[in-house]
């Protein structure tokens, strides 16, 4: 709806050149600006860690794995849908006004669908309920091409590898639906745990129970004495 009526509007596409913007004197140059993004990212991974720890964070996750045993504890499931929708479309919107402060204008046509879905696909490839995996795949996205083309010196062709890749890793969901960044976790895990030939600390065993203690023959045993 908003990319076929409202971003071709006039007011938006300014003939094509979109809507100019000034990014804040305190993050005027690349480098500063960066700094302020990660400020940003730092801040709503730190909101989003406290929310799921939160009795919100845990009525999502009862909404989000079965609805009818959250009706059942009281949890109003359209609250909760409406709640992450709210929530996930003021993150998307803040991360809306970074992307065009980067480049000092707001051109819809960079705003389409298919280019969302493919910043999508990138995420959920890295793995998407990881802040560090979030991270992870935002910065490779938009330095790959860079180190391919820039460092390495090869030609416009070789920027389409990561998008290869990302296919790959797309498809090794199918194994791992965590993401590339818990497999990579684990198979690390895997490799020191055959380093160190699988010992473990030993955990000492539980205490013996106490022995059961009749409080009759204890009284008995008052009388007798």
């Amino acid at each position: 709806l908003m990319v076929r009526l409202v971003f071709p509007l006039e007011t938006f596409t300014k003939s094509g050149a979109g809507i100019a913007l000034v990014r804040p004197d305190f993050a005027s140059s690349d480098r500063e600006f960066i700094y302020f993004a990660l400020a940003v990212f730092a801040i709503f991974a730190i909101l989003i860690v406290n929310l799921r720890r939160s009795t919100t964070g845990l009525a999502l996750n009862a909404v989000r794995w079965s609805e009818n045993a959250s009706r059942t504890m009281g949890v109003s499931v359209i609250q909760m849908k409406m709640l992450v929708s709210g929530l996930a479309a003021f993150v998307a919107g803040v991360g809306g006004g970074l992307f065009a402060l980067a480049k000092n204008q707001a051109v819809p046509s960079e705003y389409a669908i298919l280019f969302g879905l493919v910043w999508l696909a990138v995420l959920v490839t890295f793995g998407v309920r990881s802040n560090i995996a979030a991270l992870l795949a935002g910065v490779v996205f938009v330095l790959s091409p860079a180190i391919l083309t820039g460092k390495l010196h090869l030609n416009n062709k070789w920027a389409l590898v990561p998008t290869l890749l990302f296919g790959l890793g797309a498809i090794a969901l199918a194994k791992n639906p965590e993401g590339t960044v818990h497999q990579a976790a684990m198979g690390l895990q895997k490799m020191l745990h055959k380093r160190t030939g699988g010992r473990t600390t030993a955990t000492p065993p539980p205490p013996a129970p106490a022995p059961d203690v009749d409080p009759d023959a204890d009284r008995l045993a008052e009388v007798s004495s």
